[in-house]
């Protein structure tokens, strides 16, 4: 949640526009299938993130072509962000899950 956290409120001092972040069925609706959960089983993720579009109901997935690139600024920031403080943060969430799942040694007498 930190991550997203910092994600977000990069984005808001960029354009001044409020992301919310959270589990998505907590934040939007129930999903299954979708492009976390992918990431989370294929690529052995600790944490998958999705993104909603800027809109707040009125254009739905279909954004202006007017918003079209500032969203994509936004995103970019919040993503280039997020990879910042997940590289540079000491125990970060992808290392303690790597842990978690290295295969231990056999001794050998």
């Amino acid at each position: 949640m930190s991550v997203a956290e910092y994600a977000t409120r990069t984005m808001y001092s960029n354009s001044g526009v409020r992301y919310s972040y959270g589990p998505s069925t907590s934040l939007l609706y129930l999903t299954s299938g979708d492009s976390s959960d992918w990431v989370y089983t294929k690529l052995n993720c600790s944490n998958a993130y999705g993104i909603e579009l800027r809109d707040s109901g009125r254009y739905g997935f279909l954004l202006p072509e007017s918003q079209i690139t500032v969203t994509s600024e936004e995103i970019t920031a919040g993503l280039l962000a997020a990879v910042d403080m997940i590289y540079t943060q000491p125990l970060n969430y992808s290392q303690k899950r790597k842990r978690r799942f290295r295969k231990k040694k056999k001794k050998i007498m």
